[in-house]
């Protein structure tokens, strides 16, 4: 289910660097959680190089897309959601953080996640291989690899099964659809 990148990621020679958001309204045990990525693009490869996935609280949400803007400053776009506490988050950050985009969802969840189902398809969606191998131009770890892709891909499979949590489906479709026009 993806390839894996490991190495220097030559950051300067994507095409394009979104952060897509998809964010719950509470942290209850009950709730959805937020999904925040970062994903680069380079033809028509797309690389998974960050993620947030967590319960969040609007507060919590706020510092995780803040860490996000700061930490990836390549990225032009914002796509967040414009739903539950992605609607306060555009609000909040619209004066200060450049590119923010509110998304519509458009269809049904199925319909949406056909954008990223083609791509995987293709072989053209890679994801982070082991953490003490990814680093970046800048020098920091992505601190990741591992166990959090290990998470991303069993919540995409799970949701072609069925599952109840569709977060990561969710942030990658909108950034992949975005691509896409």
């Amino acid at each position: 289910f993806g390839r894996r990148w490991s190495g220097l990621v030559a950051l300067l020679d994507l095409d394009d660097v979104v952060i897509s958001v998809d964010a719950d309204a509470t942290a209850s045990e009950a709730s959805d959680f937020c999904a925040l990525h970062v994903w680069g693009r380079k033809g028509a490869e797309r690389y998974l190089l960050d993620r947030i996935y967590r319960q969040m609280e609007l507060p919590d949400l706020l510092d995780a897309f803040d860490l996000l803007v700061e930490r990836w400053p390549q990225a032009r776009f914002k796509l967040v959601e414009n739903k539950s506490n992605g609607t306060a988050l555009v609000s909040m950050r619209r004066a200060t953080v450049p590119g923010i985009i509110p998304v519509n969802p458009k269809g049904d969840k199925e319909a949406r996640a056909g954008w990223a189902v083609a791509s995987y398809q293709a072989a053209q969606v890679i994801l982070p291989g082991p953490a003490e191998e990814c680093r970046s131009d800048r020098g920091h770890p992505l601190d990741h690899g591992g166990p959090w892709v290990d998470g991303y891909v069993d919540n995409m499979v799970g949701f072609l099964a069925g599952a109840a949590h569709d977060d990561d489906v969710d942030a990658t479709s909108q950034a992949f659809e975005h691509w896409a026009k």
